[in-house]
């Protein structure tokens, strides 16, 4: 107000208001001095009202004072033609009127100073409330007869710079997602037209940087002409839902495709197995391989190549027999997979007709990067292997694992060939979906 922004200029010093007042007091005595048929009581008010205006009640109490001191000099001298009671209740009555005009003054400032303080609190409340919309990613809007206001979020939240004026209903509905825009201009119509729209709609809006956002916005009828709403950010909800949306999908693809491998591996361990006591063995030994490859899926953000090799090789306790070698390689959810059941797969046939079936015999698991491409190499030597061992046939399920299913899944190609010392294996497969190289590690 420009009464309170004066006022509290003035009252920091309080002498302007004494010499304003004394200034009009000695006028006021020059007046009657010169007119002396003017009213006394009446010229000598205005230096109280203006001295307590500008100086506060304690210059207002003074003026008041000397205003008494004129006004009876000016009524008692030259003495009185009427009686002395009626120039003694003249004296009262100004100085009744003085003290009811600093009385009201005082009311008066009273009311400014609260008034002050409310309004600092209420900036305070828009200033919390403003980081709160703007920490949740909220803002606020009203529709007051049929115009559209926003406060200053809404405009960082859909990314334009603040304006005195909101974009039109066509320009703003250009924003909105096409599968969207239909239930936000339902919305908009039933309240032009004064009725009630739903309480809450989500909707897509695009930002003036290009980039899409999931918006919810929750509104409120306060009369036919009056809306306010809140519209909240939920990109980072959706973004979450459709990642849970995905992995569950995922997982209901995972499990129907492990049991369909789980089948697969029964009829071909049924098929190798001469006994049931020999299926049992072999089941569960492929069911241990199968139960440590998920182990490497559950961590897919720290696979190691060389972990995996070497988390398949402790399954036997065969570690310290199976050489390991090669550069840095983070391995995908997919890759640690399929990788972990060929290297299981490997490691039991070595162990039947292999390298493995000779006390002292090693196998070697390297691998190497040229450009865009890694090949992983399994290699193993049977020459000093017991002359009781057969080189593996490179028939049923383990092969179909090492020649075709591997490759296919990791978008490779693989090569398995059974020598007279043994197996080579080979996956040639491509960086950068399933295979990372840590340069630098």
């Amino acid at each position: 107000m420009w009464i309170a922004r004066r006022r509290r200029w003035l009252e920091r010093s309080p002498l302007i208001g004494l010499a304003v007042a004394g200034g009009l007091m000695a006028a006021a005595v020059v007046l009657k001095l010169l007119l002396p048929n003017l009213p006394t009581l009446a010229i000598f008010i205005p230096a109280v009202i203006v001295g307590a205006f500008l100086g506060g009640r304690g210059v207002g109490l003074v003026a008041l004072l000397l205003g008494t001191v004129a006004s009876a000099y000016f009524v008692f001298n030259p003495p009185p033609p009427s009686t002395f009671t009626t120039q003694t209740v003249s004296v009262f009555v100004f100085i009744m009127v003085g003290g009811t005009i600093l009385f009201i003054i005082h009311l008066l400032d009273e009311a400014i100073r609260r008034l002050e303080r409310e309004q600092a609190q209420l900036r305070l409340e828009r200033a919390k409330l403003g980081l709160s919309l703007k920490a949740g990613r909220a803002a606020t809007w009203n529709i007051t007869q049929s115009k559209m206001q926003w406060d200053r979020t809404f405009y960082e939240l859909v990314g334009l710079p603040y304006s005195d004026s909101v974009p039109t209903e066509s320009e703003f509905f250009a924003m909105v997602h096409d599968d969207d825009r239909a239930k936000m201009t339902e919305a908009r119509q039933l309240m032009s037209r004064g009725l009630e729209p739903k309480p809450s709609d989500e909707y897509r809006l695009r930002r003036a940087d290009g980039s899409w956002i999931w918006l919810i916005n929750h509104r409120v009828q306060i009369d036919a002409e009056n809306y306010v709403g809140l519209t909240i950010d939920i990109t980072e909800r959706k973004l979450a839902e459709e990642k849970i949306h995905f992995l569950f999908r995922e997982l209901v693809h995972r499990t129907r495709n492990q049991f369909a491998v789980i089948n697969s591996i029964a009829r071909e361990v049924y098929k190798q197995s001469g006994s049931i006591t020999e299926f049992e063995s072999l089941f569960r030994h492929r069911m241990v391989g199968l139960a440590r490859s998920q182990e490497a899926v559950g961590n897919a953000q720290d696979n190691p190549l060389s972990a995996i090799v070497a988390a398949q090789a402790d399954i036997f306790g065969l570690s310290s027999r199976i050489d390991i070698k090669g550069v840095p390689i983070r391995v995908s959810e997919t890759g640690a997979q399929y990788l972990s059941i060929a290297l299981y797969e490997l490691i039991t046939n070595s162990i039947k007709y292999g390298a493995f079936t000779a006390g002292d015999a090693r196998i070697g698991v390297g691998w190497t990067v040229s450009g865009d491409t890694l090949e992983i190499l399994w290699s193993e030597n049977c020459s000093t292997a017991s002359t009781t061992a057969q080189p593996f046939a490179g028939t049923g399920f383990g092969a179909r694992v090492l020649k075709d299913l591997t490759a296919q899944a990791l978008d490779g190609q693989s090569e398995y060939e059974v020598r007279d010392d043994g197996v080579r294996w080979s996956l040639t497969v491509p960086l950068g979906r399933h295979f990372q190289h840590c340069a630098g590690a």
